[in-house]
């Protein structure tokens, strides 16, 4: 199975000047754990849940504004579509990352994460019995 058959198409992204607090706000309203990062539209990383909330528990009491480029992974997963799933959980499994990034011709098209992989799992006839 190729990846482009089971990502989430044209996810949710953020800019790089966005705050922290509205990166937040926009992970609660869409229901999403990761946001894409892009600077004058061209993808430049990812931000999870998880890097902002390690980020508030290390700020204490600081009352800092933080932008999403304070925080972002710079060194995100990137596939194209033809990788396979197999190819793709894989490097999950190994770095431990929560999701991948999916490009054709340089433009962010998808975004697989670890919720993706086990709804397929969830689906796989093998587990059923």
């Amino acid at each position: 199975m190729k990846i482009n058959e089971c990502m989430t198409v044209f996810p949710h992204t953020i800019g790089l000047t966005a705050t922290i607090e509205s990166a937040e706000r926009m992970m609660y309203n869409y229901n999403v754990r990761h946001l894409p990062v892009l600077d004058g539209g061209n993808l430049v990383g990812v931000l999870s849940e998880h890097d902002i909330e390690l980020v508030k528990s290390l700020r204490g009491g600081m009352d800092v504004k933080l932008t999403v480029e304070d925080i972002y992974n710079h060194d995100a997963l990137i596939f194209t579509h033809d990788a396979s799933l197999a190819e793709v959980c894989s490097k999950l499994s190994q770095t431990k990352v929560g999701c991948a990034l999916i490009c054709e011709n340089r433009q962010l098209s998808g975004i697989f994460t670890w919720v993706d992989a086990l709804k397929i799992l969830s689906k796989s006839e093998s587990l059923r019995t």
